[in-house]
């Protein structure tokens, strides 16, 4: 009887854990993707951007970084910063063709972070 309810409390903790990393992932990208879309319509209005957006999306991608590895792929995070890192690159040389591209990768990128950690009963298996 003691194992089966030890069994029964870690599968309820696996689920509440698996919850709460749903949100917060989920949370931590929405953030990200709301500063992308003000890059990019800015940029779409304008056919410049002053950078601000991007600068606020990496500081929250960097400030979520460590916590996101536990529960994302390593490479998945790696793709994401690179690309950061090329947007960056491209809007400080004043390549806004190439930084319009980076932007809609990132973009997509950052929303495949965000639904990749959707529980199903695949993963959980």
């Amino acid at each position: 009887m003691g194992r089966i309810a030890v069994a029964a409390g870690c599968i309820i903790l696996i689920v509440i854990g698996g919850l709460v990393s749903l949100h917060y992932v989920e949370s931590v990208c929405d953030d990200i993707l709301e500063q992308i879309d003000l890059s990019l319509g800015q940029l779409t209005e304008t056919g410049e951007d002053d950078g601000r957006a991007l600068t606020r999306a990496y500081d929250i991608w960097a400030d979520f970084h460590t916590y996101l590895c536990t529960f994302i792929g390593h490479d998945q995070i790696d793709q994401v910063t690179n690309s950061f890192q090329r947007a960056m690159a491209f809007l400080s040389y004043g390549t806004y063709d190439e930084y319009l591209a980076e932007l809609l990768q990132l973009k997509a990128l950052v929303q495949m972070v965000q639904t990749f950690d959707r529980p199903s009963l695949r993963s959980i298996l």
